[in-house]
């Protein structure tokens, strides 16, 4: 029995050192990612403090619902898919915050280039959200870009085109709704017309 002492302390170190490293692990289920991804290659030309510029947001929770500070950027990735203009990966600007934020700006934004895509079936990913060792927190079906085509040189007539007839036809919605509201309205023409005429 003398040894019971040295067992639970043992097992007490375990269970701490097993909490502290759960505390510090993204949860899937409680983690969360903006529904909605825009880019442009005149993102930059916008401006950060422009109303009309993209970026991306998450924050990473623990199984607790408790934000995770300092969570490697490295390892956290948004991936493009192969089916869309531009494809490519990304990691966010920074390490997490202290709230757990997380944050691709508008110069990472504007690196991801142009080109509004839609996946090859109705439920088919565009965008992945990973995260190393751990897995998907985040799927989204299409992107939207003001630079429609993605061929490079920002939004010209021919993305205008591409636009207006999705604005006037009241969709798809990834070729006309540019706010990301879920809906088409004034204000998806505004964000266009500030990339349009903005010089990369």
């Amino acid at each position: 029995m003398r040894f019971a002492p040295f067992i639970t302390a043992v097992m007490a170190v375990i269970l701490v050192a097993g909490t502290a490293f759960a505390s510090n692990v993204p949860d899937p289920t409680r983690s969360t990612f903006d529904n909605f991804l825009g880019r442009s290659p005149h993102n930059v030309g916008v401006g950060a403090a422009d109303l009309y510029s993209y970026s991306y947001h998450g924050t990473l929770l623990n199984a607790a619902s408790q934000p995770i500070v300092g969570f490697p950027r490295g390892q956290v990735h948004l991936s493009i898919e192969g089916v869309c203009q531009n494809h490519g990966v990304f990691s966010p600007d920074s390490d997490s915050a202290g709230d757990g934020s997380i944050v691709w700006g508008v110069a990472t934004s504007d690196a991801m280039g142009g080109g509004s895509c839609l996946g090859s079936a109705p439920t088919a990913p565009v965008v992945v959200i990973s995260i190393d060792n751990i897995g998907v927190f985040k799927t989204l079906l299409s992107v939207t870009s003001p630079d429609e085509d993605g061929l490079g040189g920002g939004a010209t007539l021919t993305d205008f085109v591409t636009f207006k007839n999705a604005y006037n036809a009241n969709g798809p919605l990834y070729l006309a709704d540019m706010n990301g509201s879920g809906a088409i309205s004034l204000q998806d023409f505004t964000v266009f017309q500030h990339h349009f005429n903005t010089i990369p």
